[in-house]
C-alpha cells in the first residue's frame, strides 16, 4: 500500500509511504464575526485570513518532526531504517468541519481572547491572531503567532480530557518552558506530538497493526 489513512473527529492522518511523510489535516468551518466599529468581513479578507493561517501553521509545525517505526509487521521490517516527516494542514470547508472556527474582526493592533475548546471542537480566534505577538518576562522578549499556538491545541496539546498540556499545569516543570510554542514562545518540543503518537499507536485501532511509530 502506498497510503495508510486514519480519521477521527479532530483530524485525518495520511501516511504517504512512497514520499515518506505524514500529512495531518483538519477541516475548519468558519464563522465570521465583528467587534464594534469594524467593517464587515469581505470575501477577500476571509480568504486572506485562512491562507495566512494555513501558511503560518505550516511554517511553525511542518517538517519539524521525524518519525521512525518498529514492530513485528512486514511494514515495520521493511521501513525500519526509514524516516517519515510530519506535515500539518488546515482546509477551509463550508460544512462538516472537524472544527467550528469563530473569527472576530477587531481593530488593528488590539488583542482579544483566543482559545480552543477540545470537547466542543471549537476554536475562537481574532483577526490579529496572524500577527506576531510579543511578551516580555524576566527581561526576555518572546514572540509568538497566536494562530500557530492555538493550532497546537487542536492536535492534542490540551489540558482537557487528559491530553498533553503540561505548559498549563502548575505542578509541571514545563510551565517554566517559556520558549515552547504551547507557552509564550515559538519552539516545538517532542512532547507536542504525544497525542498524535497515541492516535497512531492506539492498540485498539493502530494506523498499521503491530507497528509503533516514535520520534
Amino acid at each position: 500500500m502506498s497510503h495508510f489513512v486514519k480519521t477521527n473527529d479532530y483530524f485525518t492522518i495520511d501516511l504517504n509511504v512512497n514520499e515518506k511523510y505524514f500529512l495531518v489535516s483538519s477541516k475548519w468551518q468558519y464563522n465570521w464575526n465583528n467587534a464594534a466599529n469594524t467593517s464587515k468581513w469581505t470575501s477577500e479578507e476571509k480568504a486572506q485570513f485562512h491562507n495566512q493561517s494555513d501558511k503560518l501553521i505550516w511554517k511553525a509545525w511542518s517538517n519539524k518532526f521525524r518519525l521512525k517505526c518498529k514492530g513485528t509487521s512486514d511494514f515495520a521490517d521493511k521501513h525500519k531504517s526509514d524516516t517519515f516527516l510530519v506535515n500539518f494542514d488546515i482546509k477551509k470547508v463550508t460544512s462538516a468541519g472537524n472544527w467550528k472556527v469563530d473569527v472576530n474582526k477587531i481593530p488593528t493592533g488590539q488583542t482579544g481572547p483566543s482559545y480552543v475548546i477540545w470537547a466542543l471542537k471549537k476554536i475562537s480566534l481574532d483577526s490579529e491572531d496572524v500577527v506576531i505577538r510579543k511578551r516580555t518576562e524576566n527581561g526576555k522578549i518572546y514572540g509568538q503567532i497566536p494562530v500557530s499556538h492555538e493550532f497546537g491545541h487542536t492536535v492534542g496539546n490540551s489540558v482537557y480530557w487528559n491530553l498533553h498540556g503540561d505548559e498549563y499545569k502548575a505542578e509541571s516543570t514545563f510551565v517554566l518552558d517559556k520558549d515552547s510554542i504551547m507557552n509564550i514562545g515559538n519552539q516545538l518540543r517532542k512532547r507536542h506530538l504525544d497525542h498524535l503518537l497515541n492516535v497512531l499507536n492506539d492498540a485498539s485501532s493502530p494506523l498499521i497493526p503491530n507497528t509503533e511509530f516514535y520520534v
